[in-house]
């Protein structure tokens, strides 16, 4: 009886491809670095089962590893938007916070956006400027 293939993810064909262009030719080879970057082991078919949607999630970690790894976009890698080239060297917090604000609904990003601020005013900072006018508040369901 033949196995039934499974079509690959968008976020496993950006991570393959770019790993060629690095000298990486297996997911285990690609494991086997990332676990020395993450501090704990992670195999192949783990690597695999997430790049392919089918572990819980892929974590912000992984794909900010996987990006220091290959040398690409965190953001390209993830949702495949933008320049797959790295444009500045981030910090680590910056990098896991781009992550996690890709990962929310806009009404919550706006949320977030205008707490900033207001974080921001209560610091003595008031001569930040928001670079685009706030969206209008959303009303929530009651």
């Amino acid at each position: 009886m033949a196995t039934k293939k499974t079509k690959n993810s968008p976020l496993y064909t950006r991570t393959t491809g770019t790993m060629k262009t690095q000298g990486i030719f297996t997911l285990s080879e690609l494991a086997k670095r990332l676990s020395s970057r993450l501090g704990r082991a992670i195999s192949g078919p783990a690597l695999c089962k997430h790049l392919n949607g089918r572990a819980t999630s892929v974590r912000a970690e992984l794909i900010l590893a996987i990006s220091d790894e290959l040398d690409c976009s965190a953001h390209w890698l993830h949702r495949g938007e933008g320049d797959p080239q790295k444009k500045t060297a981030l910090s680590e917090t910056h990098r896991e916070l781009h992550c996690v604000f890709g990962e929310l609904t806009p009404a919550a990003k706006d949320e977030l956006v205008s707490y900033a601020y207001k974080l921001l005013r209560i610091n003595g900072k008031p001569s930040v400027v928001a670079p685009y006018p706030p969206a209008p508040r959303t009303a929530r369901p009651g």
